[in-house]
């Protein structure tokens, strides 16, 4: 296992990525109006109001059914356990509890189903196979401070985990921000 000591400590601007003048995040209100008028599953599950507490155990994962009717990208939020977090297994197919345009967590994981990622690379329709996995965190941190740090993508088609900028594949961060099909990871990174 390797670890970068922290997006701070890494002085190239290869690794980091100051996008907050790019990042227009939706505002939340705006993306569950979004859901309720798109998404029939999606709005009863918000109907549910389950609350998004400070420190809850979620998986976060884009939602393509939302993207593909309305080409916006927001993202599913499961509920997770502490068991789950700490076995690495992914939270992607657990039970959908909400839906947000901007998601922070602490003590990220990045969790990716192999079979079904193979499958998606193969040609087969896409379908959820991995998430974000971590500890919900709500703060009134400025845009400046959620949407920088070194930036981690995915693509099931192109590769089997989660890459930063180098190329390297990550297993988690302390600290990330997802908005859209971005994830900004800040403090120690987990590498492969």
């Amino acid at each position: 296992m390797r670890q970068r000591e922290s997006y701070e400590a890494a002085s190239s601007e290869h690794f980091l990525v100051r996008p907050e003048a790019l990042i227009r995040p939706i505002d939340e209100f705006v993306a569950q109006d979004i859901v309720h008028r798109n998404y029939p599953v999606g709005s009863r599950i918000l109907h549910q109001g389950n609350p998004i507490t400070h420190g809850m155990i979620v998986g976060v994962r884009p939602n393509l059914n939302i993207q593909s009717s309305t080409g916006i990208i927001l993202q599913t939020i499961h509920h997770g356990t502490e068991g789950q977090l700490l076995a690495g297994v992914g939270m992607h197919r657990g039970r959908a509890i909400s839906y947000a345009s901007v998601v922070r967590l602490s003590d990220a994981r990045f969790n990716v189903n192999q079979i079904g990622r193979a499958r998606i690379a193969s040609g087969l329709s896409k379908f959820p196979m991995a998430s974000c996995d971590g500890r919900v965190v709500i703060d009134e941190s400025t845009d400046h401070e959620r949407f920088n740090g070194v930036l981690i993508t995915f693509n099931p088609r192109t590769g089997s985990h989660f890459y930063d900028r180098d190329g390297s594949a990550v297993r988690g961060a302390e600290h990330v921000t997802i908005v859209g099909s971005k994830v900004f990871a800040r403090g120690w990174i987990d590498l492969l």
